[in-house]
């Protein structure tokens, strides 16, 4: 009977675990790739149809994500009072507490380097910095998903192991 205990405890801990750790990597891709929309959308807005970066904010806070549009209202009104040369530090206030909760640090900083490069966008052919950046970040994304199923294949394995050694306890 113990023993039946115990295996239920550690079956309800360990399928506890695999679901936060599942939910977690979820979260984790689906903020990367409303990132990766969010910043197509900006650079459509501000390098084809030429629009203010102040106003493609704007529209882009009604059209993304609540917690990326929360960063984006944070930061449109300071970033246009400053100069092009502290729009990145102001991008980087800004993102202490929106961005840090949901991608890494390397994520992070690639992407606001991105969106600055956006800042200084006035004619045709500036994009130059955004797409170097923007690819950057695509790349990180495309690692994420393969890092993510390479941990899918070991999280069964080492799954599928220990409901093995647990049956030989049970028996």
């Amino acid at each position: 009977m113990c023993r039946l205990v115990g295996l239920l405890l550690f079956l309800a801990g360990s399928g506890g675990l695999l679901a936060q750790k599942i939910l977690a990597m979820r979260l984790h891709t689906q903020a990367l790739q409303e990132m990766n929309q969010s910043l197509l959308r900006l650079h459509n807005a501000v390098a084809m149809r030429y629009l203010p970066i102040d106003l493609a904010l704007r529209q882009e806070t009604q059209e993304c994500a609540p917690w990326l549009g929360a960063y984006y209202d944070a930061i449109r009104g300071r970033a246009g009072e400053h100069q092009a040369s502290r729009v990145l530090q102001v991008l980087q206030e800004g993102e202490r507490g929106a961005l840090q909760k949901r991608v890494s640090a390397e994520e992070s900083r690639l992407f606001i380097h991105a969106l600055g490069a956006l800042f200084g966008v006035r004619s045709p052919g500036e994009d130059r910095a955004f797409l170097a950046y923007y690819r950057q970040f695509d790349e990180i994304q495309k690692q994420d998903y393969m890092t993510k199923k390479e941990r899918q294949k070991v999280t069964a394995a080492v799954m599928g192991t220990g409901f093995m050694m647990l049956l030989l306890l049970l028996l």
